[in-house]
């Protein structure tokens, strides 16, 4: 099936600075008692990242972006969305929803996206130095660092719509150039940089798929 004129991506992120969302309101929201002008509250926060910096950028690049700035957002954007996705870009770290229980993160938004959409091309970026097991066992497709160079991860994303997830392979955009294994925990893993793509690991690959 080729690539949709305009297709859909999930992006996951709570950054001021990409959001527009300032980190005072999360505080406001969460210390508001009364639930009608909290909700009000969170009414305001989703109507203030429905046009800002990463959302005008995806928009540009071709995609339909839908943002979601805590994990139970992005829950609720899957719930009722999720088949529409072909793609999501995920930020390791998202906070839970203010007044939410538990200990969400990035990961249990992937986990529930692949289960609902078992083809999307997920993709996690994070601002933490570090690439753990869980997060090669999450079921991700790709995987990047903050910052990261747009061209290669929007590149990636393209041909990751084209090609489909790969089970057992994640793809690893090295933007700091960094050695980067050939497999981790019994995952296969493919270094994007500045010369290499989903294209070239499929043309050097006996495995082929058709392009979706």
């Amino acid at each position: 099936m080729p690539m949709d004129k305009q297709p859909a991506i999930l992006l996951v992120e709570d950054d001021p600075d990409m959001t527009g969302v300032p980190e005072s309101w999360y505080d406001r929201e969460k210390n508001t008692p009364d639930p009608a002008r909290r909700n009000q509250f969170r009414m305001e926060r989703l109507r203030a990242s429905a046009d800002n910096t990463i959302v005008r950028y995806w928009n540009n690049q071709g995609f339909r972006p839908e943002l979601a700035t805590t994990v139970e957002d992005s829950l609720a954007l899957i719930e009722h969305h999720g088949l529409s996705f072909r793609a999501a870009l995920i930020d390791k770290g998202a906070r839970n929803a203010p007044g939410s229980l538990g200990h969400h993160g990035g990961l249990d938004v992937v986990q529930a996206l692949r289960t609902k959409n078992p083809d999307c091309f997920i993709a996690v970026w994070s601002g933490e130095g570090t690439f753990s097991p869980e997060v090669v066992e999450s079921g991700i497709s790709a995987f990047t660092l903050k910052p990261t160079e747009l061209d290669w991860l929007v590149r990636t994303v393209r041909e990751g719509i084209n090609f489909g997830h790969q089970e057992g392979t994640v793809f690893i955009l090295n933007t700091l150039g960094s050695y980067i294994p050939s497999e981790q925990h019994g995952v296969r893993l493919y270094e994007i940089n500045g010369t290499s793509s989903l294209e070239t690991y499929f043309s050097g690959t006996k495995h082929h798929p058709e392009r979706r």
